[in-house]
């Protein structure tokens, strides 16, 4: 009877022992997949920015998988969308983007949302030659998404805000409405602006008819400041979800190689119906470029992407 008692003693001891060591370990788990998830993330991030989609989006995705209950599983399922639209694969992207907005599970990352839903319905357009005018079906769904993430009320994201804006008005410059382009690109300046897309509205008002794209690269941004003589601001005070950094994805390369290759192909109709600003004179990308653009030279981005053979025949608007 003693030595019941004895060995049940000692077993409660072992249970408890191995229970609190338990605690001990998963707690010490947890920080550490945090850690590790935040590196992955940025892993991710830096091969998006070398333009090594793959492998970005299987470094995204296994975030979702080993740290489940991490904090930046919508910022990973973000950045996963985006990098499907980089390839080409616009379903998954939207079917992501839609979820995500269905599941509403974090507001402030909304404005975010649309923001991507616009830029699908903008390159949505351009797929579509002969079809590219001030009516254009896929222009005008994008600048509904983009007026959404403005007026979004559940959500302080004033970066993704400020962008929406920036892209009201370079859409109604790609459909001809040149006077609302321009209100528009001040609404920005006046609005937002710490933004960064402040700055890119001050140089689309040097020319509000040229909608070539504009990098977000920190080279490009010091280029414009030095064309327009300012300093750029610092948006350390602009309310963004998460602190996340917006990754410069590039698109703006893409937008301006999709449209050259409408007009070089012959695919195009009339070059009045497509409102291009094909008479703007070539110019060196930043990259290799060694003197900045001429005060009056309308600044180009940076050649970061190649050529999408991707095309995509329909187009159909998502109701939410």
């Amino acid at each position: 009877m003693k030595t019941s008692k004895i060995i049940l003693s000692n077993t409660l001891i072992l249970l408890i022992t191995i229970v609190l060591a338990s605690c001990s370990f998963f707690g010490k788990k947890e920080e550490t997949n945090l850690n590790t998830a935040e590196t992955v993330f940025q892993q991710g991030d830096a091969l998006y920015e070398q333009k090594n989609y793959d492998a970005a989006l299987n470094m995204y995705k296994s975030l979702l998988v080993d740290f489940p209950t991490s904090d930046l599983h919508i910022d990973a399922q973000l950045r996963i969308a985006d990098t499907y639209g980089k390839l080409g694969k616009y379903e998954d992207q939207m079917n992501i983007l839609i979820r995500l907005l269905k599941e509403n599970i974090i507001p402030g990352r909304v404005p975010e949302i649309y923001c991507q839903i616009g830029k699908f319905y903008e390159q949505a357009a351009l797929f579509n030659p002969g079809q590219v005018t001030s009516d254009t079906a896929d222009y005008k769904i994008a600048l509904d998404y983009y007026t959404k993430g403005i007026k979004y009320t559940d959500s302080n994201d004033q970066l993704s805000k400020s962008k929406a804006q920036y892209r009201t008005a370079l859409v109604n410059a790609k459909i001809g409405q040149y006077q609302e382009a321009i209100d528009g690109y001040n609404l920005v300046i006046s609005s937002y602006p710490q933004s960064p897309y402040s700055v890119l509205s001050k140089m689309k008002l040097k020319s509000p008819d040229n909608t070539t794209e504009l990098s977000l690269s920190d080279k490009a941004m010091n280029s414009y400041a030095e064309i327009l003589g300012e300093q750029i601001p610092s948006d350390d005070g602009l309310p963004a979800p998460d602190d996340i950094q917006e990754v410069d994805d590039g698109s703006d390369d893409l937008f301006n190689q999709q449209e050259s290759d409408m007009l070089d192909d012959g695919t195009s109709t009339d070059e009045s119906e497509i409102n291009l600003d094909t008479n703007t004179p070539e110019e060196s990308s930043f990259d290799n470029s060694e003197e900045p653009p001429a005060e009056n030279q309308e600044m180009e981005s940076d050649p970061a992407f190649e050529d999408d053979s991707t095309t995509r025949n329909d187009t159909t608007t998502v109701n939410e």
